[in-house]
């Protein structure tokens, strides 16, 4: 079955994106929590509302600001930027307007759906329209379905373990 221009495996595609970025979003909220020592609805008190990509803004700005190494300040930048790449794609994936590749001329419309789901989302962006070809969806929910590891993965081994191994640190200096 098809649903206008996308095919059955193109729309599980996005079912997939928009699964995985609910789950590196709960993630980010994670981080940005540990990282300003606040509660998640502490969080919630000072960015009310805030969009995904707001988010990711003041955990790249922290991450400069806690990370001591220009190596992992980079690390950390790559995976912050590599987020934000995906979220535009789910934002215009979600949220574009989906078409034949050919345009919604009028002969593309009276012919109907997009030939073996041939389609791109069209978006408005700030200077021009921003286009995401169906073809391109299974390798983008696949990239996002792996950022969340990734991200949690470092956040274990730049801030959680050193962190445990003070807190173990202070407690055997402090025992007889």
């Amino acid at each position: 079955m098809r649903t206008d221009n996308l095919t059955d495996k193109q729309l599980a595609a996005i079912g997939r994106i928009a699964v995985n970025s609910a789950k590196t979003e709960m993630y980010v909220d994670m981080v940005l929590s540990y990282v300003t020592g606040l509660t998640e609805d502490q969080l919630k008190v000072i960015q009310p509302q805030a969009m995904f990509g707001t988010k990711l803004d003041a955990l790249s700005a922290l991450g400069k600001q806690k990370l001591k190494s220009k190596k992992r300040q980079f690390e950390f930048e790559q995976i912050i930027s590599a987020i934000k790449q995906s979220n535009s794609h789910r934002v215009t994936a979600i949220h574009g307007i989906w078409q034949r590749e050919d345009g919604n001329t009028l002969s593309a419309i009276l012919m109907g759906a997009a030939p073996d789901g041939k389609a791109k989302a069209i978006r408005k962006g700030s200077k021009q329209p921003i286009i995401l070809k169906a073809d391109k969806l299974d390798a983008i929910a696949d990239e996002m379905q792996e950022q969340p590891r990734i991200l949690m993965r470092f956040f274990m081994e730049v801030w959680i373990k050193p962190a445990a191994r003070r807190s173990v640190a202070k407690a055997r200096a402090k025992s007889p």
